[in-house]
């Protein structure tokens, strides 16, 4: 077996330690005699490769096995005091199906899904809904108010909403009389969407009190933090997908739509 699969499976296959065991095996490797030595403190501050502790540690036999399950602990990255018991049993669970799991992307979608879930159910019972829209209601409006006018593909690929999704929306609002759609006087088959004064002033009283509520949201966040957020977030958006997403977004738009009107 290669040496390099040898070691990252065993390392797997280790427990991770307590926050207290790595702070043991910190103190204890900081006090060693070799506390000086370059090649031992990169694996320390965790800067080695796993078949570079190895052959330090044990294929040279430069420490005996304790100061191995030490360093081991040190070198780990220490269990976070905030995950909470959800985050933690689900991590687990994800584990027990193999050593292809990504751990770190399981934690960055499981959370973001949380997030995002809990953000928007917040946002539609304490904004939309008292307001008479739903979610994908005020995607559209929000999307037309800020570009003035858009043709239906073009409110589809801004909002997220998918097309079949937005033409039942649009047929909503226009019954509620929030946007009305204009044929184009050379080609009648082309039809734009604009908001009406009511739906102007619906989708500017709905965002105020949505920003109120993304106050309240990311209140724990410094305002450096948030900057750092919404440039991970940017970065995100910008790496293209499979063109399985959109067929995704579709059900998930239309679900979103029939349950709720506009």
């Amino acid at each position: 077996m290669d040496d390099n699969l040898a070691v990252v499976r065993y390392l797997s296959d280790l427990p991770c330690p307590s926050r207290k065991h790595h702070e043991d095996g910190q103190r204890v490797l900081q006090t060693s005699d070799r506390s000086t030595d370059p090649n031992y403190l990169r694996c320390l501050n965790r800067q080695s490769s796993p078949i570079e502790l190895f052959n330090l540690l044990l294929g040279r036999n430069l420490a005996p096995p304790n100061e191995v399950e030490y360093c081991l602990a040190a070198m780990a990255v220490p269990p976070n005091d905030d995950v909470d018991h959800l985050e933690r049993r689900a991590s687990e669970a994800v584990a027990e199906l193999g050593g292809d799991i990504n751990q770190n992307t399981f934690s960055a979608a499981f959370n973001l899904f949380r997030v995002s879930s809990r953000l928007l159910h917040d946002m539609e019972v304490e904004v939309h809904r008292p307001l008479g829209l739903s979610i994908a209601g005020f995607r559209v409006l929000f999307t037309v108010w800020v570009f003035d006018e858009l043709e239906p593909r073009q409110i589809a690929a801004f909002s997220g909403v998918t097309r079949a999704a937005v033409s039942g929306v649009l047929n909503t609002l226009e019954r509620g009389t929030l946007i009305e759609r204009c044929r184009d006087q050379a080609d009648r088959r082309l039809v734009t969407v604009r908001l009406t004064d009511s739906g102007s002033d619906l989708v500017q009283t709905a965002y105020r009190s949505q920003n109120k509520r993304e106050a309240v949201h990311f209140d724990a966040l410094s305002a450096n933090e948030l900057q750092v957020f919404s440039k991970i977030m940017r970065k995100l958006l910008a790496t293209p997908l499979d063109t399985g997403s959109e067929t995704d977004q579709a059900s998930t738009d239309d679900e979103e739509t029939n349950s709720l009107g506009a």
